[in-house]
């Protein structure tokens, strides 16, 4: 381990001595500049305020995000390709299977030791994984198969930064067991407290106090569960991340720094550009029309 941490070190120490090498000048003449300096404030840098804001207060505002990001997945046609790649490339037509390598350490003649797979162990076990990837077993909702739910995960964390995955352990099936598929909106991200047992709330992440997530605050309900006319209780329940008896709850998604607790939506990066280059093909397409109805 202490080989691979220095290894790291003399990586970022090539980095930075490559990074310095090219701050060095600021044109072909060789002159050094110090307004390329990224720590020097500038006629240049003037008007870049930077940010050291945390990355947890940033995403509390992540339900505006998350209602943008889902509006270009449905609307815009390269966020939708971008979706429809993700699923070829990441899951594939047949979406993940499972190799079972069960065996034992057996002796040979020469009373040498070698591993031994177990044909009818593995191939039971594959047949039972491959009974309960099917539609009716798979996730609670009886409606997708194993390989559907892998594709609706990545293009939910793709469009939402996130997604609650719920193992539901004894579930009434041939398995006793299911997948529960909670969209992010159920996490309560305006729910933020200190308990009494010295753990802390942050945007319905229960943490301890070493950072380390430990339960989830649900909503009952959420604006697009609800039926017309209803109205919001504004009631929560804990769910806790480790339960070795009910199953346990995952929350998937992809980090950006170390504290964060919640997940960023994928278009973030892109998402005004992306809104721009829209309106302006729109506005192109406009103009060429009338352009095109004009009589001389």
């Amino acid at each position: 381990m202490n080989k691979v941490f220095k290894n790291i070190a003399r990586g970022f120490e090539k980095a930075q001595n490559y990074f310095n090498y090219l701050s060095r000048y600021s044109d072909t003449t060789g002159k050094r500049s110090s307004e390329l300096n990224p720590f020097n404030l500038s006629r240049l840098t003037a008007d870049w305020l930077g940010d050291i804001t945390d990355i947890n207060s940033i995403l509390r505002s992540g339900t505006r995000a998350r209602k943008r990001s889902r509006e270009m997945a449905r609307e815009n046609p390269y966020c939708k390709k971008y979706l429809k790649m993700l699923e070829k490339n990441i899951i594939g037509p047949d979406g993940f299977t499972l190799r079972n390598k069960a065996g034992d350490f057996v002796k040979d003649e020469n009373n040498k030791t070698f591993f031994q797979f177990d044909k009818l162990a593995n191939q039971k076990i594959y047949e039972g994984f491959s009974e309960w990837s099917k539609l009716q077993f798979c996730t609670v909702t009886e409606d997708i198969s194993f390989r559907e739910a892998c594709s609706l995960i990545i293009k939910t964390i793709a469009t939402d930064g996130e997604i609650l995955i719920r193992e539901r352990k004894f579930y009434p099936n041939k398995f006793g067991y299911a997948l529960q598929l909670i969209p992010c909106d159920y996490l309560d991200e305006t729910y933020n407290a200190v308990t009494s047992n010295g753990t802390s709330i942050l945007q319905g992440v229960e943490l301890n106090k070493l950072g380390k997530p430990v339960a989830y605050w649900l909503k009952k309900e959420t604006p697009s569960s609800l039926l017309y006319g209803s109205v919001m209780s504004g009631e929560r329940f804990r769910v806790a991340a480790e339960d070795p008896v009910n199953g346990n709850l995952y929350h998937l998604f992809v980090k950006e720094s170390p504290n964060q607790k919640r997940g960023i939506p994928w278009f973030v990066p892109g998402m005004i550009r992306i809104k721009m280059l829209d309106g302006y093909e729109e506005a192109v397409l406009v103009d060429a029309r009338l352009n095109a109805n004009r009589f001389f």
